[in-house]
């Protein structure tokens, strides 16, 4: 595994989608690209169904 992966893993073991009274997520979008990672909690009522395939997307095309 790479640091990249180990940073997502300790990310994920501490990522709590609630972590505020009023600020909650629904959706954990994670990419890796080499020693690069995109880790986005987002909630897609404000962000659209589409925000994890957007982001990821956005990621892709700016780490090319």
């Amino acid at each position: 595994a790479s640091q990249a992966d180990a940073f997502v893993k300790t990310l994920e073991d501490n990522t709590n989608m609630r972590w505020n009274l009023c600020t909650s997520a629904d959706t954990k979008v994670v990419s890796i690209h080499g020693d690069l990672v995109l880790y986005v909690l987002c909630n897609t009522e404000n962000l659209g169904a589409n925000c994890e395939a957007d982001l990821k997307g956005a990621f892709e095309a700016a780490v090319k």
